[in-house]
């Protein structure tokens, strides 16, 4: 079966106290609902990612948070992958990226 693959332009986050998970963020094309990510809290089991009827469903743990919050603030497109016959997820951007990207834009904020 062929990869799944679904483009995204905004999300939702919620945090929960008292379960399995850490954080939920659903993916959204305009308001058109994605797929989701799923953090769970350390020491919890991770099951594993699911092709939804409406979307992929990442599963990742809690320690892998703060790095899908960077993606999701600084790259564009995202997209969320799965392969259903391996259940491997991502999310990824797919354009090229310049080296030194950020260095630029924090000179052209200083003036130099």
């Amino acid at each position: 079966m062929a990869t799944i693959g679904r483009d995204f332009d905004s999300y939702k986050l919620w945090y929960y106290s008292n379960d399995d998970l850490f954080a939920l963020i659903h993916c959204y094309k305009g308001t058109v609902f994605m797929g989701r990510i799923s953090f769970f809290k350390e020491g919890h089991t991770i099951p594993p990612n699911a092709n939804l009827v409406n979307g992929p469903s990442i599963h990742f743990s809690a320690s892998r948070f703060n790095d899908v919050m960077t993606i999701l603030h600084q790259e564009r497109p995202l997209y969320l992958f799965l392969n259903p016959d391996t259940l491997t997820g991502m999310v990824a951007n797919t354009h090229f990226e310049w080296t030194g990207e950020e260095v630029v834009v924090e000179k052209a904020t200083l003036g130099l």
